[in-house]
């Protein structure tokens, strides 16, 4: 965090807990998946160790310099100490602990239950998006997504306002059904005589 506050100036840190967020008075008070911040003060306080309620991400936002400047003076700063990435089109990067991303936590998930690799598809619209999309079999941009998304996934599905990953299901489940219908086709044509006997 100092390393980031010296390289970029004007920046200000949140932080994401398992329990209760919280930010810097300066930092924009946008709500962690729903929660409202509820730790409120320098960014040296907000890091006291908490029991019982963990630390998952640091935030860091500056309210003028462009995005892409921000992300890339940010990420040198952090170096290895730090996986960082950006998700929405503000000056806002993300740090969590060093390599973990969605494709850490789906691989681990999808290998516990026996879920190949190539049996995955994944969506996603920002860059932080891009390692689990690198990863799976079967990879899905938003029409709307950022360029590196475009250009990493090996599909697209429609805008994050038109129902993208439903719409895309449904053909999924079109195309099953589809085979299935096929298959019982086939099995109908060849269904065994009398006196016959069939595995």
């Amino acid at each position: 965090m100092r390393r980031v506050r010296a390289a970029v100036p004007g920046v200000s840190f949140a932080f994401k807990y398992r329990e209760a967020p919280g930010h810097e008075p300066t930092h924009p008070d946008r709500p962690f998946e729903g929660k409202a911040a509820e730790l409120l003060g320098p960014a040296e306080e907000i890091l006291a160790p908490v029991p019982g309620n963990p630390q998952v991400k640091i935030l860091a936002h500056h309210p003028t310099l462009p995005p892409a400047d921000v992300y890339r003076q940010a990420r040198h700063a952090a170096g290895p100490s730090a996986q960082t990435t950006h998700s929405t089109r503000l000056s806002l990067v993300e740090f969590s602990a060093p390599h973990v991303t969605k494709a850490t936590t789906l691989l681990a998930w999808s290998g516990r239950q026996g879920i190949a690799v190539d049996e995955i598809a994944a969506f996603g619209d920002m860059p932080n998006d891009l390692p689990m999309l690198r990863a799976v079999g079967h990879s899905y941009a938003m029409s709307n997504g950022h360029p590196d998304v475009l250009a990493a996934a090996r599909h697209r599905a429609p805008s994050n306002d038109e129902d993208d990953v439903a719409r895309v299901r449904e053909g999924f489940t079109s195309a099953r059904a589809h085979r299935s219908t096929e298959r019982a086709g086939a099995c109908d044509a060849h269904e065994p005589g009398p006196g016959s006997v069939s595995g």
